[in-house]
């Protein structure tokens, strides 16, 4: 009797004690992006982490949650003191994010059923090549951001003895042409999480600014034409995101622009031509590429 009185007495005072603990060592609070509450000891910011300790099948557990996915800490909480809630530097939003590197670009409507076989031929190969871009965004949010893209593509080809066809008459021409387009591009971005915190995907678009440019020779004589054109482009990137600097991105895009109107140079002369039907100069294309991600 007398013992089953003390084990009784021994079970309580242990409850009591166990509960008072776990009462004592969850006093700070987490609540993550997912709505999820965290009763733990919250230790501290380190880089884009926040450290913080909780008590696991009685045992202290240390463990880490990237600051991005908190969305209110306090400390004391359950005796809470709004002076003691913990400010966080958020390292991953609202903060300036490069991507510099290399896309295989295709101006695919650059050639057209209007040119002459052999024209088109050549035209094709001048409107496929490597180009390279640098883009700069910055993180409003989570998930909205605005951006800067800036796009060099240049090519060139040259073929000689290339028959041109003339009022029934048979020409052979030898061409020479380099062709460059600088696009600027200001951006609206979505960004969201795939995969933990390792793969996001980025939705961008916006209006496109061209410069093109394209100095060609025709049997040793110089000429460039030269025209400015607005367009717009729309592009899906996903990003993997290796530390807290470093990442990569595998993206495509596409941009749109007809050029209609050109400046004419010959002899140093210009002069402004408006061109119609199959004259236009198309340079609507599709790029695919990989950059790499500092931040």
């Amino acid at each position: 009797m007398n013992f089953t009185r003390t084990l009784r007495l021994v079970v309580i005072s242990t409850m009591i004690l166990l509960l008072n603990s776990k009462t004592t060592f969850s006093q700070d609070l987490l609540v993550t992006n997912t709505n999820d509450s965290i009763n733990c000891i919250i230790d501290g910011p380190k880089g884009s982490f926040l450290l913080y300790k909780v008590l696991e099948e009685g045992k202290v557990v240390s463990k880490a949650i990237r600051i991005d996915n908190v969305t209110f800490s306090a400390k004391n909480y359950y005796k809470y003191d709004i002076s003691k809630q913990v400010t966080l530097k958020n390292k991953i939003n609202n903060r300036t994010v490069f991507n510099v590197g290399f896309e295989y670009t295709n101006l695919y409507k650059f050639f057209d059923e209007g040119k002459t076989p052999e024209l088109n031929s050549y035209l094709k190969d001048l409107s496929t090549n490597y180009a390279a871009h640098l883009e700069i965004h910055y993180l409003l949010t989570k998930r909205i951001g605005i951006g800067f893209r800036y796009n060099l593509y240049n090519s060139s080809a040259r073929e000689d003895s290339m028959p041109y066809v003339n009022y029934g008459r048979t020409y052979y021409l030898n061409f020479k042409d380099d062709l460059t387009i600088h696009t600027f591009s200001p951006e609206i971005i979505f960004r969201t999480p795939i995969y933990k915190d390792f793969y996001f995907m980025r939705l961008s678009f916006g209006p496109d600014f061209n410069l093109y440019s394209n100095p060609y020779l025709i049997n040793g004589y110089n000429y460039e034409v030269r025209s400015t054109k607005y367009g717009y482009s729309f592009g899906v990137t996903n990003e993997f995101i290796l530390s807290d600097n470093i990442g990569f991105t595998v993206f495509a895009r596409y941009s749109n622009a007809i050029i209609n109107k050109v400046d004419f140079i010959e002899n140093g002369n210009s002069s402004e031509i408006n061109l119609t039907g199959f004259e236009k100069i198309n340079i609507n294309r599709y790029s695919i590429g990989a950059s790499l991600l500092i931040r």
